[in-house]
């Protein structure tokens, strides 16, 4: 279960006490929704995320009288509302059975990695799960309790999920890469959720001449890479020490320099907003 933080949220376009914060909205039919990073008060790659939302509810037939530049504005007010420097906030349309469209905005819980995971890796394991329609971004509860569950009992940070072709896709929360003789290989675009933190990782590469390919990805064969990172909003570009009882190489070249160049862009991010 989600649980607000701080003193507001947004419901529509009202600005209301968490108090009054009700649950229920939580829980309506079809959930179409995003998490944005703030840091120093900035929500990073907002425009990205604002726009994945809106292609998300086209693709499944919804539309709404709210604009991107109000869903832009009401985030930048719960941000100056709680004070708020660092920390995820969720935002979503909900629709209920009779077809009313909610927005909602609110301060979620959130876990960065500690600096020494970025140093040594994370464990991640493999699950036989995939999502439906994965170029949606719709809660589904049932994966997301699975795993979850999937990952506390394993003591793993992260699940990546395989479909019934044993292909790799994605992560429960996230994107993974893998990099063999200074190359990247990324599960493509058919079987994954295109995640913001992804996709400027793979402008990134290729900005600088890396090789970075789109492929299909069997489960058997992810042996023979040095070395895999996943990515998303909180952890960012993150290696992995393992994945199953296979181990790589998390200081690797390539994994490094993509780290770095990722946050410098996240600074470059919030310069810009800034101005």
């Amino acid at each position: 279960m989600e649980s607000i933080r701080l003193k507001y949220f947004i419901l529509n376009n009202d600005i209301v006490r968490t108090s009054d914060f009700d649950q229920k909205i939580l829980y309506k039919s079809d959930i179409y929704y995003e998490v944005v990073r703030v840091s120093d008060s900035v929500p990073l790659f907002l425009k990205e995320h604002i726009q994945r939302l809106y292609k998300s509810i086209s693709k499944s037939g919804i539309f709404t009288d709210f604009t991107t530049t109000d869903v832009e504005n009401l985030i930048s007010t719960i941000i100056k509302i709680n004070d708020l420097d660092e920390g995820n906030i969720r935002f979503q349309f909900s629709s209920d059975d009779q077809n009313r469209l909610d927005f909602t905005a609110w301060i979620i819980p959130h876990y960065y990695p500690k600096p020494v995971q970025y140093k040594t890796g994370v464990k991640t394991v493999t699950i036989k799960q995939q999502r439906q329609n994965p170029s949606i971004k719709k809660f589904n509860r049932r994966l997301k309790n699975i795993t979850e569950d999937f990952i506390s009992k394993t003591g793993a940070y992260e699940a990546i999920l395989v479909n019934n072709l044993n292909y790799i896709t994605e992560g429960s929360k996230s994107n993974v890469f893998f990099i063999k003789q200074n190359k990247i290989y990324t599960p493509g675009k058919v079987h994954v959720l295109p995640g913001i933190t992804r996709d400027k990782v793979i402008e990134i590469a290729n900005s600088n001449n890396l090789i970075i390919t789109e492929t299909e990805i069997i489960q058997d064969d992810i042996s023979a890479f040095e070395s895999a990172f996943i990515t998303n909003t909180s952890s960012k570009v993150l290696p992995l020490n393992l994945i199953d009882k296979i181990k790589y190489d998390v200081n690797n070249q390539i994994t490094r320099f993509l780290m770095y160049e990722y946050d410098k862009l996240i600074e470059h991010e919030k310069a810009d907003f800034i101005k």
